[in-house]
């Protein structure tokens, strides 16, 4: 990340600089308005996709990963207040006794009213998906199978009013590992923001200087025509007038 950064640096700096060439170059050989107007709103374009590429470069990229997993939403008996951490941490562990999986891909939430408590295996495969949906829905699969199922779960058991199970996925950004960083990062920060004004600061210092020989330009035409328009009307002194 910090190589792209410094080359999107690099040639924002060098393309600001050509435009700027250019420009003094236009103003030294034509001093055409037209010209010069079209240049300077170039440059400007130019520096503003320069420093929007060099922000881009410093943005994460990720991928989007579906990892496959099973679900289960139990709706039990009680209030929300009755399942506290630990009961459901015993209740996981039933659950991924149940779907022979280790209770660190078990995940679970809860939701009150009629208090729903959704269960997510996260499994390595569709093979393994297919696997613990059979298994969890045999353990689950009787009326009788229910009512035993979080029996062992303190506080008297859990209850199971009723129970459904489907496949489902895990939706998850994975990012690169960024390159470790040659100076601390606030430090980075401010030097990159300097550059970007710097290139900023000069195309439009460039753009101002533009500006400002056009006008001269402008004055010293309006000054020329004004002298010739004195010196065609200057009066003929008395004495050079024949008398008649």
């Amino acid at each position: 990340a910090a190589t792209t950064i410094a080359a999107a640096l690099a040639a924002a700096a060098l393309a600001a600089a050509a435009l700027a060439a250019a420009i003094s170059a236009a103003i030294i050989a034509a001093a055409d308005a037209a010209a010069l107007a079209t240049l300077a709103a170039a440059a400007l374009a130019a520096a503003l996709a320069a420093t929007l590429t060099v922000l881009a470069a410093g943005l994460p990229g990720g991928i989007l990963v579906q990892q496959p997993a099973v679900a289960l939403a139990f709706t039990v008996s009680g209030d929300i207040g009755d399942y506290t951490v630990s009961r459901l941490h015993e209740m996981a562990a039933v659950v991924a006794a149940a779907a022979s999986v280790p209770i660190s891909d078990v995940s679970m939430s809860i939701a009150p009213g009629s208090v729903v408590i959704t269960v997510t295996i996260a499994v390595a495969d569709s093979t393994q998906q297919q696997t613990v949906l059979q298994a969890v829905t045999s353990a689950l699969d009787a009326p009788a199978e229910q009512a035993s199922f979080f029996s062992s779960v303190s506080g008297g058991g859990v209850p199971i009013v009723e129970v459904t199970t489907e496949t489902t996925s895990i939706s998850s950004f994975i990012y690169p590992p960024g390159l470790p960083p040659t100076q601390p990062p606030n430090e980075g920060s401010d030097d990159t923001g300097a550059i970007i004004g710097g290139i900023l600061g000069g195309v439009g210092g460039t753009f101002m200087c533009v500006m400002g020989y056009l006008v001269w330009k402008n004055s010293q035409k309006k000054k020329e025509h004004a002298n010739v328009d004195i010196k065609t009307t200057t009066a003929v002194p008395s004495s050079q007038i024949s008398k008649v």
